[in-house]
């Protein structure tokens, strides 16, 4: 399915018209609780469907369970609607993805999880309109729905919404802890998606134009936004979601679920938490422990790319300018402002790790690398090794 997008100041203009060539008479409108107002979405999304039944779905928990899901399908399915607009960050689109993708399944003999490829294909045009600089979930066909507080991927061709309309105007209205951890999400994603083991040459393209925009622009959005800076980031943000609707995401995002699930750590706050470790972790990678089809050499490269793109001399310095670049935008990197705080909750988080997006990681992941990794994050970063040398042999040496 070929995915049609619109981009820039006031894009959202064109929904109307989009509508009317639907020729729909309700429309099941999903927002966010707070954030639908609070973006300016509501104003404009009012006067656009004045003319036009609306059905609206926005209560639902920020991080999608599944009987949300299923309020959410029964209203879809009494509403009679002939159209789904998805307005607002992630859990929005997602919940949207998975409302249309079981639109036609019966709501008594459902399976969310074993039917995902089964189901019949909904007629129902999706419309997708992020207002968050983040998820990239408007460019992905997977979506995220957690079953007793275990985050399963649901994935379908079919679950790509097909029109998106990506207008700056509601990202730059996001205070500046939201703007932050969004923007952290999607310069995760891109990074994950480099070095993930089902990059391609496409992927890696989106991933690394995302990377540099995100860079150039983030800081500027948390702190001081602008127009421009917004409309960058959610360029980068739907970059970002290519990248990883190709290549899927790898260690970081594997662990990061259950701190969300379970500890309420913010999931680009979740995501940054590890990036750095993975980032030095698989670089060491050895012909022992690649599971990249392509080979050592491959990884090895890829990985060089990486540094080039960071615009960095080593690996060391990558390292502190990724910190840097998070700590400028407010974001902190150990478990110090978290209730994660004993190794009990670190064997909870080993317990819930998606395995599935541990997976596509380059360099093999043990149950022992992670618990170490995650120990460190209860370590101040002035108490952890000052020698350079040191340092980077930890890494070489995590398995050991």
């Amino acid at each position: 399915m070929r995915q049609i997008v619109y981009k820039g100041i006031d894009s959202v203009l064109h929904l109307k018209k989009i509508i009317e060539e639907y020729s729909v008479e309700t429309v099941f409108l999903i927002t966010g609780k707070q954030s639908y107002v609070s973006c300016g979405a509501e104003n404009k999304m009012n006067e656009i469907l004045a003319n036009f039944k609306i059905e609206r779905f926005w209560d639902f928990s920020e991080n999608p369970k599944i009987a949300d899901f299923y309020r959410g399908l029964t209203k879809f399915k009494n509403s009679g609607a002939q159209v789904i607009i998805a307005i607002g960050g992630g859990s929005v689109l997602d919940m949207a993805k998975l409302i249309r993708r079981f639109s036609e399944s019966n709501i008594e003999m459902l399976n969310i999880v074993t039917d995902a490829t089964e189901a019949l294909e909904s007629k129902v045009p999706l419309i997708a309109i992020p207002t968050t600089a983040g998820s990239g979930s408007e460019a992905t066909h997977f979506a995220v729905v957690y079953i007793n507080n275990v985050k399963h991927s649901i994935a379908h061709k079919s679950m790509l919404p097909d029109i998106v309309v990506i207008d700056p105007q509601f990202a730059l209205n996001l205070n500046s802890k939201m703007a932050a951890i969004s923007g952290a999400d999607a310069f995760c994603q891109a990074i994950e998606s480099y070095w993930s083991v089902n990059a391609t040459n496409e992927s890696k393209q989106y991933a690394r134009r995302a990377i540099k925009l995100i860079i150039n622009n983030l800081p500027v959005f948390v702190q001081h936004p602008t127009i421009q800076s917004s409309l960058n980031m959610v360029e980068a943000a739907h970059l970002a979601g290519k990248a990883i609707n190709i290549s899927k995401t790898t260690a970081p995002h594997a662990i990061s679920y259950p701190m969300t699930a379970y500890y309420g750590i913010p999931h680009g706050q979740a995501v940054s938490l590890t990036l750095v470790d993975f980032l030095l972790y698989n670089f060491f990678v050895t012909e022992h422990d690649n599971v990249d089809r392509r080979g050592i050499d491959y990884v090895k490269g890829t990985f060089n790319e990486l540094l080039e793109i960071l615009n960095v001399k080593d690996i060391f310095q990558a390292k502190f300018q990724i910190e840097h670049f998070f700590q400028s935008i407010g974001l902190v990197l150990d478990f110090s402002n978290s209730t994660i705080s004993t190794v009990q909750d670190i064997e909870s988080i080993l317990t819930n790790i998606s395995m599935e997006r541990l997976a596509n990681n380059p360099r093999i992941v043990s149950y022992d690398i992670v618990k170490k990794i995650l120990l460190s994050k209860f370590v101040l970063k002035n108490e952890i090794e000052n020698n350079r040398s040191n340092y980077l042999d930890c890494y070489k040496n995590l398995d050991s």
